[in-house]
């Protein structure tokens, strides 16, 4: 499997746990501190402007403030993040070169695929937490981004967006080791 069909199988799950959440759910806490699950939703909103930018080599600056990642999801959170994932989608069709230019330089369009398909993931998972759905974190993407994680985990945690890695069985599941090593405790 591409990179490319992993990010769609990862958003595909976002999509399932939104389609799912009831309308008074969206003020729940999450498993990220200080952000309730229409936070959550904003920054994945946030994100997919961000992974829209980068694909046609025009990066946006993430938004970090609460109230503006609340704002992005407006009062009809479906709509709102069905029109995000309909953005990553055109900007995949739209992308410019197979190489994207990144805060670190220059990096193969199918490697920074791979990165950002952890944001829907771990966000997905953190939604479903906040708002009470089943999961729907796809064991072929965990088992495809969990060697990247891993390897990044550090830097991961050091930029403040990630809590420290919990600690797991070394034979847990990937996808425990997935939500392990992002902070989050499975």
């Amino acid at each position: 499997m591409n990179s490319e069909a992993m990010l769609r199988r990862a958003l595909h799950g976002v999509d399932s746990v939104v389609d799912g959440a009831a309308e008074r759910a969206w003020s729940r806490s999450s498993p990220c501190p200080d952000w309730n699950a229409r936070a959550v939703l904003g920054h994945l909103i946030d994100v997919s402007a961000q992974i829209a930018g980068l694909m046609r080599n025009q990066p946006a600056s993430p938004c970090t403030e609460v109230a503006a990642l609340e704002e992005l999801v407006g009062q009809r959170p479906a709509s709102a993040w069905a029109s995000a994932h309909a953005q990553i989608l055109e900007s995949l069709a739209d992308a410019c070169s197979s190489t994207i230019q990144t805060a670190r330089g220059p990096v193969a369009h199918e490697q920074v695929l791979l990165m950002v398909t952890v944001e829907p993931l771990i966000h997905g998972w953190d939604l479903a937490r906040a708002l009470e759905c089943r999961d729907e974190l796809d064991p072929d993407v965990v088992e495809a981004v969990l060697p990247g994680v891993l390897a990044a985990r550090q830097e991961m945690t050091a930029t403040g967006m990630y809590a420290p890695p919990v600690p797991v069985p070394a034979h847990a599941p990937v996808r425990d080791q997935l939500l392990a090593a992002l902070g989050r405790t499975p």
